[in-house]
């Protein structure tokens, strides 16, 4: 949950292209409107406002260019990804390569009518 090494951090674009403060910021904030819809879903007698509050986020969106710049925002709202790390790569690629080992092993009915 709380990882504070930085290095072990995913090599996200978001994560290596904002500063650590305000990812962590707008980790904060997301928090909060969660818990705060969380709340509205278990108490019964305020659950009817749930709906208004969803609205209300777009409003929060909205509020969020006064915090982060544009450029941050665009980062923190990207859903793509850097290139694996070079170990990450090795190790996708050992597993391509066991892979397509098993495509040479004995298949199971083959196995079964020879015992």
């Amino acid at each position: 949950w709380f990882i504070w090494d930085r290095s072990l951090y995913p090599r996200f674009r978001y994560v290596t292209r904002v500063p650590y403060a305000k990812l962590h910021k707008y980790t904060a904030i997301q928090f909060f409107c969660w818990a705060l819809l969380w709340v509205l879903t278990i108490i019964k007698q305020i659950a009817v406002i749930f709906p208004f509050f969803m609205a209300a986020l777009v409003f929060v969106r909205k509020s969020l260019k006064w915090l982060f710049t544009e450029e941050e925002l665009a980062e923190l709202d990207a859903h793509e990804d850097l290139p694996p790390d070079d170990e990450e790569m090795e190790k996708l690629e050992k597993t391509v390569r066991t892979m397509d080992d098993v495509d040479k092993l004995p298949r199971q009915a083959e196995v079964v009518k020879s015992s």
